[in-house]
């Protein structure tokens, strides 16, 4: 079993402030694990999956809803593994605007 993050460490990963999270988490936004009533843990693999479908390609062709199939991708080995800084910081900062927006 892959080891699992806490608020902090995925807080100082994500560059998202811990109430933040804790909203996301309230909000059934981004995948976690609740331990107990006070303790929520987030396995790694699963966010770089949640992250990977937030990508937004500007040359990509919009699919239809009828047609749409999701097609399921082998999970990255671990966060270093998966994809480059850059690439990482824009899947953040997307989750980060649809997050606000599905605040409002």
């Amino acid at each position: 079993m892959e080891k699992l993050l806490s608020i902090a460490e995925l807080s100082r990963l994500l560059g998202i402030t811990k109430s933040t999270l804790y909203s996301w988490t309230s909000k059934k936004i981004i995948p976690h694990r609740k331990l107990s009533t006070k303790l929520i843990r987030f396995e790694e693999s699963e966010i770089m999956d949640w992250l990977g479908k937030k990508s937004v390609y500007p040359d990509a062709p919009r699919a239809s809803y009828k047609n749409h199939s999701r097609s399921r991708q082998k999970k990255p080995a671990s966060l270093d593994a998966a994809v480059p800084r850059n690439h990482v910081e824009r899947l953040i900062e997307n989750a980060k605007k649809e997050a606000l927006r599905d605040t409002n």
